[in-house]
């Protein structure tokens, strides 16, 4: 849709990904599509912190964002300003995608769980600076949860166990290079949510062992994709229980 600046629009999605948007852009445009509910910036390497700000202050009804962060500038107090503010005016978010932002620390997430509470989808890939002292709160907070994705985050099983026993529509869980996860963890995973559970990322999680991926087997018969990639422990045994017992699987690596 072609827009004139200084004339409202009932736009309800913005699609800009990988484009060369400015945030002075970003900025107009929030002004004018206050009924926006799909934003996606993800590859916008114009993007400046001030523009989400700007959008979570005109775009109230957004229920969908999407922010890259691997490619910008953000210094750590914009970023934690920025969620802060998206967490305090746009609380009908049902899926957010803040991946790759690097300085976003655990007392604006903490936010984030505590005010979006209708999420959905969740997608904290590469926010190495999370922990589980704000990452747990997902559990507490965010029970609507159906994937949650918290790749390269340095979390414990304990966190892992604790959203397994609360956010029981879970059915894609991606804790990939999340190197602290035990068998123990997964198995709580797959026993809470036998058939709910259809995707599995474990890649690079290098405490697993034949046992969490057998349980898998065993359990999961509703699995369609799982990921083993870079475990060294796991052997033919847990493999070919994989192969046998799940017969929607469509996608093993």
């Amino acid at each position: 849709q072609y827009i004139h600046f200084g004339t409202k629009t009932q736009l309800r999605k913005l699609v800009l990904a990988n484009s060369k948007i400015t945030s002075d852009t970003i900025i107009k445009l929030a002004m004018l599509c206050t009924n926006l509910e799909v934003l996606d910036l993800r590859g916008c390497i114009r993007i400046h912190c001030e523009a989400i700000i700007a959008v979570a202050e005109q775009c109230k009804q957004l229920v969908e964002l999407h922010i890259d962060g691997s490619h910008q500038n953000f210094d750590q107090v914009s970023t934690n300003m920025a969620v802060t503010v998206l967490s305090s005016r746009c609380t009908n978010l049902k899926n957010l995608s803040l991946m790759s932002c690097e300085q976003l620390t655990d007392q604006a997430f903490s936010e984030v769980a505590r005010r979006c509470t209708l999420l959905e989808v969740l997608n904290l890939d590469g926010c190495t600076r999370l922990s589980d002292a704000s990452v747990s709160e997902i559990a507490q907070y965010c029970k609507n949860i159906v994937s949650l994705s918290l790749r390269n985050i340095a979390i414990s099983s304990e966190v892992i166990s604790s959203i397994a026993m609360n956010c029981v529509l879970l059915q894609e869980l991606n804790v990939s290079k999340c190197r602290d996860i035990s068998d123990e963890a997964v198995e709580k995973v797959v026993l809470y949510f036998p058939l709910h559970i259809k995707t599995l990322d474990l890649q690079g999680c290098e405490r697993l062992t034949d046992k969490a991926v057998i349980t898998i087997g065993n359990h999961c018969i509703f699995l369609r994709k799982l990921c083993l990639r870079s475990i060294s422990k796991i052997t033919d045994e847990s493999i070919t229980n994989i192969a046998l017992k799940c017969p929607h699987l469509r996608h093993l690596n």
